[in-house]
């Protein structure tokens, strides 16, 4: 809060990215896309010692904003545990790159469905190729 007669100015802001754990899929090489699979015990863990470190490094924070999906609500969860963060907000426009009709399918099943598709592409772009999927376009003016 500015002093009185001091202009107040909104300074920068710290902006802190929590990911969700691991869940079922990640660890069986599916990609969720906009589908949810529940987390594993080791995301439960991970997630938990992600909020415990948060909350005794930043005990205050503005605002909580999370994407909507069932992995990320079960991350905000455990940060909301802490009991030091406001009520979070849910965001659409944080969710996941749709990957479309390859939701939920490893890279094999995309591979075989889809042969040839995937030719060229590395660990960063190969999601943008799904037919019907979301395009790095569409997710960059998302974001």
């Amino acid at each position: 809060m500015a002093e009185p007669g001091h202009s107040h100015s909104a300074g920068p802001h710290e902006i802190y990215l929590l990911r969700h754990g691991e869940t079922e899929w990640n660890a069986w090489g599916r990609y969720q896309g906009r589908l949810d699979s529940p987390p594993t015990e080791t995301g439960i863990d991970q997630a938990l010692a992600c909020a415990n470190l948060l909350s005794a490094n930043v005990p205050n924070v503005d605002a909580l904003v999370s994407s909507p999906l069932g992995r990320a609500r079960q991350t905000t969860d455990c940060l909301l545990g802490s009991g030091r963060y406001p009520e979070p907000c849910f965001d659409n426009r944080l969710s996941e790159v749709s990957l479309g009709p390859w939701d939920g399918l490893s890279l094999d099943d995309i591979d075989a469905g889809w042969p040839s598709l995937l030719d060229g592409t590395n660990q960063y772009d190969w999601y943008f190729r799904s037919p019907g999927g979301e395009s790095f376009e569409q997710a960059l003016a998302r974001a």
